[in-house]
């Protein structure tokens, strides 16, 4: 009879470590999410780094990784890109990181060159008699060369009423749409929202 006692102690025992080791397992999978990362063509490499440790990922094209969830620091590289460096959370099972890019300013400078006439003529077509009155000053293209803003000076220097102004325009399905109607002394995130919050402090700032 105790050694039956025993064997039923042993089995408790083992069923006890049993379930406790599969109740580790469960949290240990659970711990870890598939991610579905999409590398836009512009983008050369993505780095996925850990924000507790120096363990870094490197990604060159679209893949399916399965990493453990918790906060990551997202960096893009390429030609022509500034290097861009985001926090990303990994908390649900199956999400997709689409990393963001911005060109850098040499390659944004090139490409007004080639944008100028457009952007102005779609500026003038609005507002036809803006270059009597204002001179434009810090021409800019920002992000992925699809944001263009620049301040607008007033021209006679003796009038202290007339603020310098702030002119946004977007690139939207191949066409320069104006998004400040009117011009403004300061551009807000709220009446921009879609506009990134950087660029709109960059456009803020500049004189």
């Amino acid at each position: 009879m105790e050694k039956f006692y025993k064997y039923k102690k042993t089995m408790y025992f083992l069923i006890i470590v049993f379930i406790l080791l599969i109740i580790i397992l469960i949290f240990y999978i659970n711990s870890f999410s598939n991610v579905h990362i999409v590398k836009q063509k512009q983008i050369d490499k993505i780095s996925l780094r850990k924000s507790d440790s120096d363990e870094t990922i490197e990604i060159s094209r679209t893949t399916d990784l399965r990493i453990k969830k918790g906060d990551y620091i997202v960096i893009t590289t390429g030609e022509n890109l500034e290097t861009l460096q985001k926090d990303y959370n990994v908390e649900k099972n199956n999400e997709v990181l689409k990393p963001d890019f911005q060109f850098n300013s040499e390659y944004l400078d090139k490409e007004y060159k080639k944008e100028k006439e457009e952007i102005f003529s779609k500026i003038l077509e609005k507002y036809p008699n803006l270059p009597e009155l204002y001179e434009f000053k810090n021409d800019k293209l920002y992000s992925k060369g699809d944001i263009f803003a620049s301040n607008l000076e007033y021209k006679n220097k003796k009038d202290d009423n007339k603020d310098t102004l702030k002119i946004l325009l977007k690139k939207e399905k191949g066409e320069w749409q104006i998004l400040s109607k009117p011009p403004q002394i300061s551009l807000s995130k709220l009446d921009y929202k879609n506009i990134d919050s950087r660029i709109l402090k960059d456009i803020n700032r500049a004189q």
